[in-house]
């Protein structure tokens, strides 16, 4: 049970023993606590540049809300102060459950309306707070949980933590159906390691004790371990913001881009037409300067007096005319994009379905490709992306009739790096940086529910972020578009 809840124990037990041994493995761990009006006796403050100063500390986390309508009266003073020095920070809801006809959706809009979408830089994921049944039956626990996760990642994008105690869970949800949400385990024990609820093999955060010590707070804090690098840590935090890349639309009724600022459910942010009927779209950052724009392949209608050509922009939306125009390839030819030297902006290639080859080129001009190879049978999707994180974009296939990725880490016709089954047939893959850690991964849109289905890893399993939009007949483009 997290201190907010221990009102009635004395500062002696507050202090007690466990304190004493949460030192134990300091150095193998970031640590971070976890705050709330409890930590401002009588409107004492928390000194935030001493917690992440002398005070050794990696994140924060801070309670924003609890039920469908209160808000800590401690959040917006720390969350300010949090913002300002923008260190590695999250909130959570402390959940109420009940049975109470759209109980769950209302605590999720509520908790979201009061932080927002967590998507700036250095925010952690949304955090589900489950230590309270409501008097409902596992059955009907589990639907609550599943139903708050599902709107806050629609509202916000992002795949939501769940912190939660294993006596608690295996009593009260007993379920394996959610051991792929980030799990933030609350197990008090001098032990090496927590004991995981059932349905995780891994926890993300393991909330130790309840009387930490942390420099700059006057209370005991409950007290986090990160179970990563902190690299990772940055990974979590920046998993829905700047760095990554952002999901998209393009109609080819009306040759129009729908660029979203992120990848959840609303408006988006740029909309524009561009090219003709009879265009293809493609993305790039075309002059280096770490921001994607659009372009479009324009078949042609005569290899000789209309070829086939790339007209590319710079600039969001485009202007009256291209900043790369040029010929290349054949009207049947299917447009790529990728970073294929390492060496900064993007340029364009082709992928020819008669004979399953690749023709990529380094710069966005005419001429011959810097590399040509085969790879894959014939009637295959062809992507391109940075599988590995080595800063050089190359390509790969997806099989529409099995569901199936296969990738390789070089531009050359060798076997795939990474071969698995992800999504259904009908599915259209879409490549991106989601999480921004610079390594691409193919995610999905599904037609038939306009969702979008992305992974942040590679191989099959469940989604990262999921979200609906748009509407059928359109095809999914991604890019960091700044």
């Amino acid at each position: 049970m997290r201190a907010r809840l221990a009102a009635a124990l004395t500062a002696a037990a507050l202090f007690g023993g466990v304190a004493v041994a949460q030192t134990s493995f300091a150095a193998t761990y970031l640590v971070g606590p976890d705050v709330s009006a409890y930590q401002h006796p009588n409107g004492a403050a928390i000194n935030w540049d001493t917690v992440f100063g002398s005070g050794g500390q990696s994140f924060g986390i801070v309670k924003a809300t609890e039920d469908n309508d209160f808000t800590s009266s401690t959040f917006a003073g720390d969350w300010a102060k949090l913002q300002a020095k923008n260190v590695i920070r999250g909130t959570y809801h402390f959940a109420r459950p009940s049975a109470t006809a759209g109980d769950a959706l209302a605590e999720a809009r509520y908790y979201i309306s009061v932080t927002g979408t967590l998507r700036q830089p250095n925010q952690l994921p949304p955090i589900l707070d489950l230590e309270a049944d409501g008097d409902l039956s596992q059955a009907a626990l589990r639907t609550w949980v599943q139903t708050w996760l599902n709107e806050v990642q629609r509202l916000t994008g992002r795949k939501p933590m769940i912190y939660t105690s294993p006596g608690f869970w295996d009593a009260e949800v007993n379920s394996t159906a959610f051991g792929s949400y980030p799990l933030q385990v609350a197990h008090y024990t001098t032990a090496a390691a927590p004991r995981l609820p059932v349905g995780w093999s891994t926890w993300t955060m393991w909330q130790y004790t309840q009387s930490g010590s942390v420099a700059g707070v006057s209370t005991a804090v409950d007290h986090n371990r990160f179970n990563g690098t902190l690299a990772a840590l940055k990974a979590l935090a920046n998993g829905g913001a700047g760095g990554g890349d952002v999901a998209g639309m393009w109609n080819p009724a009306d040759h129009s881009f729908h660029l979203l600022g992120a990848n959840a459910a609303g408006n988006s942010t740029w909309a524009f037409s561009y090219g003709a009927l009879g265009d293809q779209p493609v993305t790039g950052d075309w002059d280096g300067n770490g921001k994607e724009s659009v372009g479009i392949f324009r078949p042609g209608t005569n290899a000789d007096t209309d070829p086939a050509s790339f007209h590319l922009s710079d600039t969001l939306p485009p202007g009256s005319a291209s900043d790369y125009a040029f010929a290349s390839a054949l009207a049947t030819d299917v447009p790529l994009a990728g970073n294929w030297d390492g060496k900064g902006g993007d340029s364009t290639g082709f992928y020819r379905p008669s004979d399953a080859t690749f023709h990529l080129k380094d710069l966005n001009e005419p001429g011959a490709s810097n590399y040509a190879f085969g790879l894959g049978p014939t009637g295959m999707v062809p992507l391109a992306g940075d599988w590995d994180g080595d800063g050089k974009d190359s390509v790969g296939y997806y099989d529409p009739a099995d569901s199936s990725f296969h990738l390789r880490n070089k531009l050359d016709d060798g076997a795939s790096d990474y071969a698995y089954i992800y999504g259904r047939p009908g599915d259209v893959p879409v490549v991106g940086d989601w999480d921004g850690n610079g390594t691409d991964t193919p995610g999905l849109y599904r037609p038939e529910t306009t969702q979008f289905l992305l992974k942040n890893t590679h191989g099959g399993g469940n989604a990262d972020t999921t979200f609906t939009g748009f509407t059928a007949g359109m095809l999914p483009v991604a890019g960091d578009w700044g």
